[in-house]
């Protein structure tokens, strides 16, 4: 369970957090919109994410006022918090796609701090 009692609590002591909006488009489509407020470690919060996923399915979770999922990250730990009308296997799915998207994110830094600078006609790299 969160150290705070409601995610406004929570918010309001300004730490660094992912939120994952639900709603329902005209046409009664489920949409999902997410992002990051604050500074957060990668690896973490996609571990954070995939232990959510389990507990999504295994407890109770802490309630959110709003309809949202809420991880907020303390600087050593998650807490999490999510809105009971947001359909659960739905919500897995989003998680899912966050993931791969964070992850995505690190191979690129990661692909582009290997990558040489400039290359020669050689193919080698240039140090004009």
């Amino acid at each position: 369970m969160s150290k705070y009692r409601s995610v406004t609590e929570a918010l309001e002591s300004s730490v660094a957090h992912l939120v994952i909006d639900y709603f329902r488009d005209p046409d009664g489509n489920e949409r999902f919109d997410w992002k990051v407020e604050g500074k957060l470690p990668s690896l973490t919060t996609v571990g954070a994410l995939t232990r959510v996923q389990f507990e999504l399915t295994t407890r109770v979770s802490d309630e959110c006022e709003l309809v949202q999922l809420i991880l907020i990250w303390n600087g050593t730990s998650y807490s999490w918090f999510v809105h009971p009308s947001i359909p659960r296997d739905t919500l897995v799915g989003m998680m899912e796609k966050v993931k791969i998207q964070i992850l995505g994110s690190l191979m690129v830094n990661d692909a582009k701090k290997a990558r040489p600078g400039v290359l020669g006609l050689d193919g080698r790299p240039f140090r004009g």
